[in-house]
């Protein structure tokens, strides 16, 4: 087995028949790489996908969404993890799994990075039968219920503008970002407060807590 892979990884284009890891496609502040190997330390960044017929927003609750349109010209950029059985539960808890997203798998068009060989290395996807070679099946949270655009909280501001730093850097288009995600979160201006409570929401979110301030 070559020294950068692990039980249950295999590398970059094989065909994978089941495997206990899962491909995750983060859209919110889960773009932020850092966030995500603190929440979830055993998840390996993949590289980035689109996933078509859908459109982004900040919902109600003050944090990301992405709604399923139809239409062809509409799509969401995120990047692409995966994650072992044991982050996704911890992700579900972070997420806030059932009560405001639900869990769907969905085809994006993935492209994988060369940032890491570690990174680029790892492939946990299913093939897509009669699919693209780069079409893949991956988990995205969804909120079917919080469909009306609001505003961002303040502290969520600092992680999206921290997410999209990475996201920039990994390839996302820069159209998307300033068409997009830029209609919502605007560059980084929140209190000291606010970034002090984003960098604990990063380290493990606490509505609740949020809440509270």
């Amino acid at each position: 087995m070559p020294p950068d892979t692990k039980a249950g990884d295999t590398q970059l284009g094989q065909t994978v028949a089941e495997t206990d890891r899962k491909l995750y496609f983060g859209f919110g502040s889960n773009l932020w790489k850092l966030q995500m190997k603190r929440r979830c330390p055993d998840s390996h960044f993949l590289g980035i996908a689109k996933l078509s017929s859908w459109t982004w927003i900040i919902n109600s609750r003050g944090y990301a969404n992405v709604i399923e349109t139809g239409k062809q010209t509409d799509e969401v950029w995120g990047l692409i993890y995966s994650l072992s059985p044991e982050d996704e539960a911890k992700l579900d808890r972070n997420e806030g799994v059932p009560y405001d997203y639900t869990k769907e798998m969905h085809i994006v068009d993935f492209r994988a990075s060369t940032s890491t060989s570690i990174e680029s290395s790892i492939d946990t996807t299913q093939v897509v039968s009669g699919a693209s070679s780069r079409d893949r099946n991956v988990l995205v949270y969804v909120d079917r219920t919080r469909l009306k655009p609001d505003a961002p909280r303040e502290e969520y501001i600092h992680r999206m503008n921290m997410g999209i730093k990475d996201a920039v850097e990994e390839g996302v288009p820069l159209w998307y970002i300033q068409d997009i995600l830029r209609k919502y979160i605007p560059p980084e201006d929140i209190s000291e407060e606010g970034r002090k409570l984003a960098e604990e929401q990063a380290l493990d979110f606490d509505e609740k807590k949020e809440r509270a301030r």
